[in-house]
Formats: structure tokens, sequence, C-alpha cells
């Protein structure tokens, strides 16, 4: 994909969700990179794979959520993103138009709802069952569990699942084109383990097909591989 400066890029993954604004300098083999957002607690790979343990699922836990994902209702549980407030250093430095996230909030939530609707009993059986079924098949796949052991995988866990895939996604799409329009990026570039999936990558070529912007992921296996990145 051909792309004309300025660039912005999300890098999104279990350590970081980060927005940085992408332009070149005087010499042309050289980019500049400016932190235009940031998240304020746990970054949104990290949201994935502590949701997938408080479900009881494998690690790491975005494979697992995403490919369970496709079989709920995504609208069945509804997640709300607060504004965030950033203090002192934190604010330091930053643009008026920065984008700050935050998913703490929203793993929190989900154990909430686990709670409040009596779900730990069967998070519990399924943890036990996917531990064993590990150990006897460690490369185990969402998908192949699902098929095997359907019983385990409930109408309620997977809506639940869905739905928190669908909110988070959809935190990182407000946030990122906004900040896109705000700073008038030309393209969008998207990197990290968590562009690795589906429903971010659908949902994003979307929006940048919508809006006229060029968007660009690595591929599958690039998207996982850190010394790549």
């Amino acid at each position: 994909i051909s792309m004309e400066m300025p660039l912005l890029a999300l890098v999104v993954s279990g350590g970081h969700t980060h927005l940085y604004l992408c332009t070149q300098v005087s010499d042309p083999g050289l980019w500049r990179y400016r932190n235009v957002g940031r998240t304020v607690d746990d970054a949104a790979g990290e949201a994935f794979d502590k949701v997938a343990k408080l479900l009881g699922l494998g690690y790491p836990g975005g494979p697992w959520l995403d490919a369970l994902a496709v079989h709920g209702n995504p609208k069945a549980v509804e997640f709300r993103f607060q504004p965030i407030k950033v203090r002192g250093e934190l604010a330091e430095g930053d643009s008026p138009c920065a984008q700050h996230f935050s998913f703490s909030g929203i793993k929190t939530a989900v154990l909430r709802y686990v709670q409040g609707h009596g779900m730990a009993e069967r998070v519990e059986a399924r943890r036990a069952r996917l531990t064993a079924a590990l150990k006897q098949q460690p490369a185990l796949r969402a998908a192949e569990a699902l098929h095997e052991m359907p019983e385990v995988f409930d109408a309620q866990t997977l809506d639940l699942i869905a739905s928190f895939q669908h909110a988070v996604v959809g935190n990182l799409l407000k946030q990122t084109f906004a900040a896109a329009e705000a700073y008038a990026a030309r393209g969008i570039i998207v990197s990290g383990g968590v562009a690795a999936n589906s429903e971010l990558r659908r949902r994003f070529t979307a929006e940048a097909d919508r809006r006229g912007l060029p968007v660009a992921f690595p591929t599958i296996a690039l998207s996982t591989d850190n010394a790549a990145m």
C-alpha cells in the first residue's frame, strides 16, 4: 500500500496501546515519531489475556477470544468506556488532541458480570476441562476445543466474549480515527499482537474505506513476532 505522510500508527499488544504520529523530516530516509496517545493502565492485549483467564480459557487469551467471539452476540452485554482524565506527569507534554486508553475498567466489568450472573461454577468447570485437554494437546486451539467439548462453551459465555471484544475494538477504532482526523493523517498503520484480531482488522478496514484512508496491517504471522516488529 502506498501512503503519504503524515501517518498515524496504532501499536496495540499485551504491553502497549500507543498512538504515534509519523512525519518525515528533511532527510527523506528519516521519520519522526510523536506519541499522541497511550494507555493509562492495562493495555488492550493485557485485557484480552486477563478476561480469557477470568473465563477459564487458554493462554494467550487473544486468539481464544477472537475465535469464540464469532459464536456470540456482540450486543448482548453493553460495555461503556468513560472519558480518560490524565493527571500530573502523565499529562506533561501531551497534545490537546491526545487520545488516552484504559482497559482495566472493562476487565472489572466482565468480572462483575460473571459474579452477578452466577457464572463462577461454569467458569471453574471450563477451566478444569481445558487444563486437562491442554495437557494432552498443548497446541489445542479454541475452534477445536469448541468442536470437541461444546458443552463447556454456553451461550451466555459466548455472548459475553463477543460483547467484550466488540467493545474493546470499538474503543480502539473510535480513538484511533479521532486522532487521525485531529492530526490530518493521510493513512493508518496498525501493529502489535492485537493487530492479528480478525474483528479489529475487519472494522478498521471498513472505517478506513468509509473515510477514504489507506490502512495497513502486518501479516498475521508477523503480528505476533516481537523481533520482526
